[in-house]
């Protein structure tokens, strides 16, 4: 098979599985570098796809990339050889980079305090908004840029956050202070909506809803909170649509508020998300309510927010009294 034809084949299962337009341009990316590299070593490594898979990831590996991004090309020469070439690989034993163990980096509550201060809004996007919600509700950064108006339940005080990470939809409760921000937000929305109506450029709908339901496209409640100022080009259909606020503007301007309250420019978004799981645990939050809110399939990847009280114990030397 042709490297072309591959990527193309690539390209049109990640559309029929509804998997995200990042997750595609990934598979394409690894997919793309394993024929290059096969293209280069193709007569030094066996004919299996487990020791051609092998002889990438291993490659991988004595470059020294990141566990992470090995695990990630892993995956999508997994998705290639199952899914386009309709074979499975079998047993594959790479050379594995080493995943370090680090600890989650939660920023204390006086230094959350300080950064959502910070950050700054834009005449387009309220980002003060967007870091509040990432700190109040425990959010990835990709979760409320997402938030379609339909999604808000503000009576009961909560919203859905649709086909997060794992295509999970789940439940969140919103802080009574967000409130009010949000309904002004709702109102601010709604005048970018009236913009594309009048335009007649539908706001971007998930699947097929687009060709099944055409109406859709020019409903409020369809409509993105937090919208894009104006309409761009929808990559898979390249038709022009709305779209929402992009993660980058919400990484920069966290980057920015960071180096405003004087902690460097490292803050990312999910430092809050980290930082509210500690926080909330520290209040007395139970890990089963901290495990559902933040979307974690596995209880054990919740634990990581409790922390052992390192505090309570006493060093031997204490009792040594030893002149230093």
């Amino acid at each position: 098979m042709k490297r072309s034809e591959a990527l193309e084949k690539i390209s049109e299962f990640c559309k029929l599985k509804h998997y995200a337009l990042a997750t595609e341009d990934t598979y394409i990316h690894w997919t793309g570098r394993f024929f290059d590299w096969l293209a280069k070593n193709h007569a030094t490594i066996g004919e299996t796809p487990a020791a051609r898979m092998e002889g990438f990831l291993s490659d991988l590996a004595r470059q020294d990339v990141a566990a992470a991004t090995q695990n990630q090309a892993f995956s999508a020469l997994l998705f290639f050889y199952r899914n386009v070439m309709k074979q499975e690989p079998g047993d594959v034993n790479a050379l594995r980079a080493k995943r370090p163990q680090f600890l989650r980096h939660s920023p204390p509550v006086a230094d959350v305090s300080k950064i959502l201060s910070a950050v700054q809004d834009t005449p387009q996007y309220p980002f003060r908004l967007i870091a509040c919600m990432l700190y109040g509700c425990g959010l990835r950064v990709s979760e409320p840029i997402a938030i379609r108006i339909r999604d808000l339940d503000l009576a009961n005080k909560r919203f859905i956050a649709r086909q997060a990470k794992g295509a999970k939809d789940r439940m969140i409760p919103i802080p009574d202070c967000l409130i009010d921000p949000i309904k002004l937000q709702i109102n601010a929305a709604r005048a970018v909506w009236q913009r594309s109506v009048s335009q007649g450029i539908p706001v971007q709908l998930p699947h097929q809803l687009a060709r099944k339901y055409k109406s859709y496209g020019s409903e409020f409640s369809w409509f993105w909170l937090f919208p894009m100022p104006s309409s761009c080009i929808d990559p898979r259909t390249k038709d022009s649509v709305w779209w929402h606020c992009l993660p980058t503007g919400v990484q920069k301007a966290l980057r920015q508020a960071g180096a405003a309250a004087g902690l460097g420019g490292l803050v990312r978004p999910h430092d809050l998300r980290h930082a509210w799981a500690t926080h909330a645990h520290d209040s007395g939050a139970s890990v089963r309510d901290l495990q559902e809110i933040l979307g974690h399939r596995s209880l054990e990847t919740t634990m990581i927010y409790v922390h052992s009280e390192i505090e309570r114990v006493t060093s031997p030397l204490e009792a040594l009294h030893i002149a230093v």
